[in-house]
């Protein structure tokens, strides 16, 4: 799926879209950001969240405050935090950051 607007005035994100955020996230927790920027921070965090029961506030620090969050939310969140999949030791952490970023794509463009 093409990321992007739409007809509608909706924004219709993609799973390489929210990737692409979680990698350069840093970039949207600066003080001066564009209403845009900050627009597509706050939609990441509540995909984000809708992984599971924990709830991401924003705030990249340690990976270590994330143990409680799914094993997907990790996935992500370790993504953000520049950690390498060796140093995760979860099994076929690809396939996990891929259904992560799909569940999170579905989650962004049905609930708009």
């Amino acid at each position: 799926m093409k990321d992007g607007w739409q007809k509608n005035g909706s924004y219709k994100y993609s799973a390489d879209r929210l990737r692409r955020i979680a990698i350069t996230y840093r970039e949207y927790c600066r003080d001066r950001v564009s209403l845009n920027e900050r627009q597509t921070k706050d939609d990441f965090d509540r995909a984000l969240n809708s992984l599971g029961k924990e709830k991401w506030y924003g705030e990249v620090n340690t990976f270590e405050g994330y143990k409680l969050f799914t094993k997907e939310q990790q996935a992500v969140i370790a993504q953000m935090l520049g950690i390498t999949d060796e140093e995760l030791e979860f099994k076929d952490i690809r396939n996990l950051r891929i259904k992560a970023y799909k569940k999170m794509t579905s989650f962004l463009n049905k609930g708009r």
